[in-house]
């Protein structure tokens, strides 16, 4: 739904953008703002009907901004902010550290205009890209989509996850040098968007797919001169239910040749052990 709920607002923007154009076109530029918007409705359509409409509306905007900046902002900051460093963070201090922080950032600046906006969304492939290409390989190549979750979701040395005092050096590495080929780029669609700095720019348009292949490639060698320990290592038991009964994952049984569901266990009354006991049976 968060995609749908997207698109239709990305098009009732639109419309309203294009028919504030018609109506207004002393405006001399494209009302993208709501607030701009409003302005231009105030101005031209100054009447008690329209500043009624004006109230409501400022007033939808300012719970929805309300809304949004706290679940999509201020709580994600705060989870990122206490997995980071929980020594000094919780969840509700991480988001009013980001609601303090926010004001020295001013991220407004960023979208007082299409190009700017434009600029903000492209920066994501900068980052995102060398990102999805170390999880590829990662994930696909080296650990053949394995994952051992007991170490996965333990905050101990002794994981395989654990790498480097807790960090994995290598991810870092060639997320930094898959992402600074991009810089320029897009520091010259930031500062001349009408200019081209020779290669800088045409590589930027093209910062996903190289930055994917270039920090997945990166990550590969490293990986190959320094390896990481067990990185095919999965549970010998399924201890959260997971993935079916273990036996399955060590490739011991079939699948068809278990009768019951994630590995459930049934007590067999009428069959005694050696001493007289129950005993379990799959």
């Amino acid at each position: 739904m968060v995609p749908l709920g997207t698109i239709i607002v990305a098009c009732v923007g639109i419309i309203c953008t294009s028919c504030a154009a018609t109506l207004y076109p002393d405006e001399g530029k494209l009302l993208w703002q709501p607030y701009a918007f409003l302005e231009a409705v105030r101005k031209n359509e100054d009447n008690s009907g329209s500043r009624a409409g004006i109230a409501f509306a400022s007033i939808a905007f300012i719970f929805s901004q309300f809304g949004m900046v706290v679940a999509s902002n201020c709580v994600v900051a705060g989870i990122d902010l206490a997995a980071l460093l929980p020594r000094w963070f919780t969840v509700r201090r991480g988001g009013y550290f980001t609601i303090v922080f926010v004001f020295i950032m001013q991220p407004w600046a960023l979208l007082n205009s299409a190009s700017n906006f434009l600029t903000v969304v492209g920066s994501f492939n900068v980052f995102l890209g060398p990102l999805m290409g170390i999880m590829f390989a990662d994930y696909f190549l080296l650990r053949k989509r394995t994952i051992k979750l007991t170490d996965l979701y333990g905050n101990s040395s002794n994981s395989i996850y654990w790498y480097t005092k807790g960090w994995n050096w290598r991810a870092a590495i060639a997320w930094c040098l898959g992402a600074w080929l991009f810089i320029p780029g897009l520091a010259q669609r930031a500062v001349a968007p009408s200019e081209v700095w020779a290669g800088w720019t045409r590589l930027y348009q093209l910062s996903w797919f190289v930055g994917c292949l270039v920090s997945g490639l990166i990550y590969l060698l490293l990986d190959y001169l320094w390896p990481m320990p067990e990185k095919q290592a999965v549970d010998d038991l399924d201890y959260f239910g997971t993935f079916g009964h273990a036996p399955v994952l060590r490739g011991v049984a079939e699948l068809d040749a278990i009768s019951t569901m994630s590995g459930a266990v049934d007590i067999d009354e009428k069959t005694p052990g050696a001493g007289g006991e129950k005993v379990q049976t799959v």
